[in-house]
């Protein structure tokens, strides 16, 4: 399946609602509830200690006791936009 966001692209600000945009951060995870690979998503959020944005419908605050419950390897990753190699790391 293909996710929702490469389908019906939104703006990436939409996905990071700022502090306090409770509204914003609803709409972000009503579109990520409809999409086919929104596990994956947070899987993926949650392997890569990702702290910032919506994720498979999620926010940063509900994914970290995932992340601390599920106790997910250190593991290295590359953030192309960076183009630098993040070394795994405890969660925050």
């Amino acid at each position: 399946d293909t996710a929702r966001c490469r389908v019906d692209p939104q703006p990436v600000d939409f996905f990071f609602p700022e502090r306090g945009q409770k509204v914003q951060a609803a709409q972000a995870k009503a579109f990520c509830a409809e999409c086919p690979v929104g596990a994956e998503c947070l899987d993926y959020a949650l392997r890569h200690y990702i702290k910032y944005g919506i994720w498979g419908g999620t926010s940063e605050m509900e994914r970290r006791p995932m992340r601390v419950a599920k106790q997910y390897p250190l593991m290295d990753f590359y953030v192309p936009e960076l183009d630098v190699w993040i070394k795994g790391r405890t969660a925050p």
